[in-house]
């Protein structure tokens, strides 16, 4: 018998060692990095090769800032950066524990077995996902990597703008959208003239009225200039 067909206790050794430095020191120093630094605020965390390359996202576009809303227990956060991401979280998880105990006993590990359709069905699902979150138009912007307040801002203005032309059509005040206090126009003080003026100069006119004012004084004299010329006023 070939003695390689039974491995010895010690070879499992090695994966052991690697799958202790895993779980006590690259997840915990990982998720501390996540949990502390966004990747929606920092810039040294890897990008997409796929998304600077093209402009489009690929299945995996968001994964880390949906790992992060997660650590943060911010579900809705995290459907939001890669909704594929969160449905399957668990059945990762669950192959890793079975690949994990498989290294560390040598022997398969017990539970349910992966179905031989199982494969195909996740990758026409990836594919799927991968052209419907590229397609621009309502629903399929949501399965975008987006920020959620972002959003939400972005359509509360498009509704005060929607708002504000009803309101300017309509001619109802109550639709007009309220001008920016800190935009005021300016104010300027009226003329006032005050009560013990004695009015007006005599014979002042504005600038343009000279003609106009001549030609009413001919017409209708006042009384004084009446007596001195000889003629009655009509």
């Amino acid at each position: 018998m070939d003695e390689s067909s039974n491995p010895k206790p010690h070879s499992r050794w090695g994966p052991r060692i690697l799958i202790v430095l895993t779980l006590a020191v690259v997840v915990p120093v990982g998720a501390s990095i996540l949990y502390a630094y966004s990747p929606a605020e920092n810039t040294f965390y890897p990008g997409c090769v796929f998304n600077r390359a093209t402009g489009l996202h690929c299945p995996g576009c968001g994964a880390t800032r949906c790992v992060h809303a997660l650590l943060h227990l911010d579900f809705s956060q995290a459907l939001a950066w890669n909704p594929l991401f969160v449905v399957m979280l668990p059945f990762l998880l669950y192959g890793l524990a079975r690949i994990g105990f498989q290294l560390w006993t040598g022997r398969r590990a017990p539970g349910i077995n992966w179905p031989h359709w199982g494969t195909k069905a996740i990758i026409g699902l990836v594919l799927t996902f991968w052209v419907a979150r590229n397609i621009p138009y309502e629903p399929f912007t949501l399965l975008a990597p987006h920020k959620l307040e972002d959003r939400v801002n972005q359509e509360s203005g498009v509704r005060n703008q929607e708002s504000g032309v009803r309101g300017q059509g309509s001619g109802d005040p109550r639709l007009t959208p309220d001008p920016d206090p800190w935009i005021r126009p300016p104010r300027f003080p009226s003329p006032r003239v005050p009560e013990s003026s004695p009015g007006p100069r005599r014979g002042w006119s504005a600038p343009g009225t000279a003609p106009a004012v001549a030609l009413l004084r001919q017409r209708f004299p006042s009384p004084g200039e009446s007596g001195r010329s000889g003629r009655a006023c009509p």
